[in-house]
């Protein structure tokens, strides 16, 4: 079904995870597959490469995770993953040498809502049309926004595991912001909305 999907709806665009300093990338892709599993997507893997530049080394992965709701519905998560100027080094946690990665992440997500109506029974073209139009003018049928639904917090779930992981890399100091400045940013978020 993947393959030949009439209608393509994207409901997460381009969402940006991005982290500088230390990370491991075993435990990045560990983690997102752990993830995936979780919540039921089947992996595929669009392309892998590798460079090696003088800054040091870059990891580029394209993943097109997918769930098959129905044989009509199919969700899909697009990742691209992106590890920039990468240098292996040894840092110590807790008094014992560990083996780390210090450069660049990138990571952008793109959830999609792909559907093939076409394909069953009883939809002749002027039915597809109309459904198609009422459901992008007027009205979005209760189980396909439960679709998109699940998509989006498919979507959200494993944006919220890769920052928790990249977070934790963090010095203990850094790895969460304190309270006050927590409530400078709200204030000054607060007034920005105020002027508008």
């Amino acid at each position: 079904m993947l393959e030949t999907h009439y209608e393509r709806n994207l409901v997460v665009n381009n969402r940006e995870i991005e982290h500088h300093g230390y990370f491991v990338i075993e435990e990045v892709f560990n983690l997102i597959n752990k993830s995936l599993q979780d919540k039921k997507y089947h992996k595929r893997e669009k392309r892998a490469e590798d460079t090696v530049t003088d800054e040091g080394y870059e990891v580029y992965v394209e993943l097109r995770p997918y769930k098959e709701k129905t044989n009509y519905v199919t969700l899909m998560i697009k990742l691209r993953i992106h590890f920039k100027n990468v240098k292996n080094v040894v840092r110590q946690v807790e008094r014992v040498p560990k083996r780390f990665q210090q450069g660049d992440v990138f990571i952008f997500m793109d959830a999609w809502f792909m559907t093939e109506w076409e394909g069953r029974w009883g939809m002749n073209p002027v039915i597809f049309f109309l459904k198609g139009a009422i459901n992008k003018l007027f009205y979005v049928f209760p189980q396909e926004a439960s679709y998109r639904n699940e998509a989006v917090e498919d979507a959200a779930y494993l944006t919220a595991k890769i920052k928790m992981l990249l977070r934790s890399y963090n010095d203990p100091e850094q790895a969460f912001p304190t309270e006050e400045d927590v409530r400078k940013s709200v204030e000054e978020e607060i007034k920005a909305s105020e002027k508008k």
